[in-house]
C-alpha cells in the first residue's frame, strides 16, 4: 500500500478525537473519517489497487453555506475494503475505472468557504475559516456496507450510535506513521 497523498513526508494526522480525527464530536454531529491536511492540488493517490464503484459531489453550497463544491471517489481495495477519498477539487477516474497503487485519482480540494462562514455557523468551523486548511477526507467501510445517507451528509454522521460498517481509517494508515 502507498500513502494516499503525494507529499514528501506530510504522514501526520490525528486519532485521538482532535480536530479532524475519526469519529471527533462536533456537538450536533460526528466526523466520519480522518483529515488527511495538504496544499490544495496535491495529488491524491490509490493506497492500493481497486475498482471505482462511484465517483461524485461530495459537498457543495446547495447542502451548506459554508461549502465549496468538492467531489469523491469510492473504491473497492480488495474483498474487505472499502475507502471514501472526499473533499477533492478534482478528480480524474470514472466509475468501473481499474486503478492500480499509486494511481492519480485527482487532487486535493478546499471544502470551506471562509467568506461565507458567519457567527451562527457551528464553533468548530468557525475556528477553521481563519486557517481554512485544505485536506483530503478518508472514510472506510466494510465492503459493500455504506452508510445510509438519511443521517449522513459532508463526512458528518448526525446521530449518537456510530454506524457498524463505518470503520477507522487509522488502522490503514497506522503503517506510515513516522
Amino acid at each position: 500500500m502507498v500513502w494516499p497523498l503525494q507529499v514528501e513526508q506530510n504522514k501526520r494526522f490525528l486519532y485521538n478525537n482532535g480536530p479532524g480525527s475519526f469519529w471527533e464530536n462536533r456537538n450536533d454531529r460526528y466526523h466520519c473519517g480522518i483529515d488527511l491536511y495538504a496544499p490544495q492540488g496535491t495529488n491524491v493517490l490509490s493506497i492500493a489497487d481497486g475498482t471505482v464503484l462511484d465517483v461524485g459531489v461530495f459537498t457543495d453550497s446547495l447542502r451548506c453555506h459554508y461549502w465549496n463544491k468538492t467531489y469523491y471517489v469510492l473504491i473497492a481495495h480488495d474483498d474487505t475494503l472499502l475507502v471514501k477519498y472526499a473533499e477533492m477539487g478534482t478528480v480524474c477516474v470514472d466509475k468501473n475505472d481499474i486503478v492500480k497503487e499509486g494511481d492519480v485519482l485527482g487532487t486535493v480540494g478546499l471544502v470551506l468557504n471562509a467568506q461565507k462562514i458567519t457567527d451562527k455557523d457551528p464553533l468548530y468551523i468557525r475556528k477553521l475559516s481563519s486557517i481554512n486548511p485544505s485536506m483530503l477526507h478518508l472514510e472506510v467501510y466494510e465492503k459493500n456496507a455504506l452508510i445510509e445517507r438519511t443521517l449522513y451528509s459532508g463526512g458528518n454522521w448526525f446521530g449518537c450510535d456510530k454506524p457498524s460498517q463505518l470503520k477507522n481509517p487509522y488502522h490503514v494508515l497506522k503503517p506510515f506513521l513516522i
